[in-house]
């Protein structure tokens, strides 16, 4: 998996983490890699745990999160990022969003 969608995927992932935190009235969107590792590639197959942790810094309208992917027990990538909080209606219909929440989730 190149490194760039493991990027993508944890600004995914803390887009979603802002959105269920909010009951869909906010959602986060990336403007700052701080800083980025990668210690070896996701290969065809693997499965890529992500884990997002909101740092301390963090203000109600601008976020910074530290992340960590592995495959297994060995870590592929760790990140820390930044990005603003938007009104989730500036950018997509909440009740559609809360729908394919649901389908993401299997509730």
């Amino acid at each position: 998996m190149p490194g760039v969608l493991l990027i993508e995927a944890f600004a995914q992932l803390s887009g979603w983490l802002e959105a269920a935190s909010s009951d869909f009235k906010n959602w986060f969107l990336i403007t700052k890699v701080r800083q980025c590792k990668f210690y070896g590639f996701a290969l065809p197959g693997d499965q890529v745990e992500l884990e997002v942790e909101r740092c301390s810094e963090s203000t109600p309208q601008h976020r910074v999160y530290s992340a960590t992917g592995r495959v297994g027990t060995k870590r592929k990538i760790v990140i820390e990022f930044e990005g603003q909080v938007t009104p989730f209606e500036e950018i997509e219909d909440q009740e559609d969003q809360r729908r394919f929440f649901r389908i993401l989730t299997r509730e």
